[in-house]
């Protein structure tokens, strides 16, 4: 039972609003995630947020959401919270080069040495997506954090740096 006003109209807001979803799963098709597209429309920029980490129904949600957007709504990149030098490795793995899957895989997500499946299924799901015929489009991936981090240490910060810097220098250009 909610206390006060706000609460009430939050939880009669969510309830007339809600989208009930057959399941988080990705490749268990996307009839119920059809209303999204309503809801997302002609913006360009999706932010997704988490309430903590490796929690299964989050990046399962999350790894659904993504396809919906790549293949039912044109969106080309993918940006998640890693570090940018470290999504270099897996952004060359998902454009299809030759980029040991392991090694890609353990470079993003976690400056431990757990990796969690939902993460593995999106990077394949992501290579496997770019790979077909009949893609004309291929989907990137893209790191937002700057640490360069490799368990806790900031060792890769150079590449992210460059990157800012060169992109300056050329924006500044002018």
């Amino acid at each position: 039972m909610c206390k006060d006003r706000s609460q009430q109209h939050f939880v009669a807001w969510a309830k007339a609003h809600a989208i009930p979803l057959t399941t988080v799963e990705l490749g268990s098709g996307m009839d119920d995630l059809q209303p999204l597209k309503t809801i997302v429309n002609q913006a360009r920029v999706v932010a997704l947020g988490e309430s903590g980490h490796g929690i299964h129904e989050f990046l399962a949600f999350r790894n659904r959401l993504l396809a919906v957007l790549v293949q039912e709504m044109d969106f080309t990149a993918i940006a998640v919270e890693t570090g940018f030098s470290e999504s270099v490795l897996v952004d060359d793995y998902v454009l299809g080069k030759n980029v040991d899957r392991d090694t890609a895989i353990r470079s993003v997500f976690t400056w431990g040495d757990s990796v969690w499946k939902e993460n593995q299924e999106l990077i394949e799901w992501m290579r496997q997506y770019n790979a077909r015929p009949t893609t004309s489009r291929r989907i990137r991936f893209y790191g937002l954090d700057l640490a360069g981090g490799v368990k806790g240490r900031l060792a890769r910060c150079r590449r992210a740096l460059d990157a800012v810097l060169a992109y300056i220098e050329q924006a500044d250009s002018s």
